[in-house]
């Protein structure tokens, strides 16, 4: 068995912290790799709805929004991401 320490302060933030850091200009694709999002799904669906809309509200026309998952996510949860990712610019 493997212990699991606490994550270092360092390395969380706030949703209002990661839409701040996603709407610099200079940020073009938000990726949620490195392992599967699933239990975040739904609070990272949220977030990158807000990091779209509030982009686009400021002039940012290109955000994108890419996932890596194992397949094992909810249907329903998987259709949500995808809608994201692939919301036209308004």
């Amino acid at each position: 068995m493997v212990a699991w320490s606490r994550v270092a302060a360092r390395h969380v933030m706030s949703i209002d912290d990661l839409v701040a850091r996603a709407l610099d200009p200079r940020v073009r694709c938000v990726c949620y790799f490195g392992g599967d999002p699933a239990p975040q799904a739904p609070m990272l669906v949220a977030a990158s709805r807000r990091i779209l809309r509030e982009a686009r509200g400021s002039g940012q026309r290109f955000k994108r929004i890419c996932w890596e998952t194992d397949g094992l996510e909810n249907p329903a949860v998987m259709r949500e991401m995808a809608r994201v990712s692939v919301s036209p610019p308004s």
